[in-house]
């Protein structure tokens, strides 16, 4: 049974956004012990085309808040670049859905005050979660950008891991 689960979970992967639509992947690196990390954005196309990417270092006090943080960021660089119908999407299914309800988590709560704010600005958009291997991209980007071997030109001159990565996921069925 367990083996049957985990077969499925690695059978998700990235799926492109509709015809029309961009969709923004966002992932966070963390490290407890130095309060700091790394925040990652990919968005791409419907034909899995990279059309922007953006990695940050931040400083943090959690996981959760370094996610936000990543959230907050896509929203605020597809409100600025006026990308018109944009799906923005985490691995994180806790903040993604105190996103959708309006909830509070206590400890990000300023950070969820203003996805909110910002999610109203932005009139054509979606928020959705997908298992971490949906999500491979942007994870393992952050992950990069946290340890310092992410290339500035990553996006358009790939690494090889990174490469490996985009090609496995635009083969859609």
């Amino acid at each position: 049974m367990i083996r049957e689960k985990e077969n499925r979970t690695n059978l998700v992967r990235w799926r492109p956004p509709p015809t029309g639509w961009l969709k923004a992947n966002v992932d966070a690196a963390f490290r407890k012990e130095k309060g700091s990390g790394a925040i990652s954005v990919v968005v791409r196309d419907n034909r899995g085309r990279i059309v922007l990417g953006f990695t940050g270092k931040i400083q943090a006090n959690s996981s959760i808040a370094a996610e936000a943080t990543a959230i907050r960021q896509a929203i605020i660089i597809v409100n600025n670049l006026q990308m018109g119908k944009t799906l923005i999407e985490s691995d994180n299914l806790k903040l993604i859905q105190a996103i959708k309800s309006k909830g509070s988590i206590g400890e990000i709560s300023a950070i969820l005050q203003d996805i909110n704010m910002l999610m109203e600005q932005l009139p054509e958009k979606g928020l959705t979660w997908t298992p971490r291997n949906g999500n491979l991209l942007a994870h393992e980007i952050a992950k990069a950008a946290e340890i310092g071997t992410l290339h500035h030109n990553w996006s358009t001159q790939p690494p090889a891991n990174i490469h490996r990565i985009i090609r496995n996921e635009i083969q859609f069925d």
